[in-house]
């Protein structure tokens, strides 16, 4: 496969690109930036010289598949320029790191979710019924990351954990009840 590259202003060359490479590494996501840090070790072919330098590889979230932060992943490099970042999609999920997610429960048209207070877990999950272990619609709880096939539907969490209120929680909802009573 060849790809273009961009030299420099209005200057571009056709490269040959070794369309194989897979990469192994653990997924970070920090402040709305999934990416995977690459060490020698976690290459899995062979790779051209050129592409020896590339040391993160940056991963829009359309391209994470299923995964989450600390799961071990294998990608493929989608993008890449000269002087600027790698960028990349998970082609598989080798090992799920435990989650154990912690948020606020929602519960709309016969369904419930848990809305999560880290933004590292980017999507909300699916609670069914028989998982709720006694939680409420409004509660904090501790949720623990049971599956998630397809990328299309949320993932599915059970609640091992109802916590108490938290402060700052509690007094949002009451200066929420204070503002709306007032008018």
């Amino acid at each position: 496969m060849k790809i273009i590259e961009r030299m420099s202003r209005r200057k571009f060359v056709l490269k040959e690109y070794d369309d194989n490479s897979i990469y192994k590494g653990v997924l970070k996501i920090r402040d709305d930036r999934a990416f995977v840090d690459l060490k020698p070790s976690e290459k899995q072919s062979e790779v051209q010289p050129e592409q020896n330098e590339i040391k993160k590889v940056y991963i829009k979230k359309k391209h994470l598949q299923t995964a989450f932060e600390g799961d071990t992943v294998q990608i493929k490099i989608l993008e890449m320029r000269k002087g600027s970042k790698a960028r990349g999609e998970v082609i598989s999920i080798l090992n799920r790191s435990p989650h154990i997610i912690r948020g606020i429960i929602e519960f709309e048209n016969n369904v419930t979710y848990l809305l999560p207070d880290d933004d590292k877990y980017y999507v909300d999950f699916l609670i069914p019924k028989n998982k709720l272990n006694g939680a409420k619609h409004g509660e904090r709880v501790k949720a623990s990351f049971v599956s998630w096939d397809d990328k299309m539907k949320s993932p599915v969490a059970e609640v091992i954990e109802i916590l108490k209120d938290n402060p700052l929680h509690s007094r949002f909802r009451f200066d929420c009840r204070r503002i709306l009573s007032a008018r």
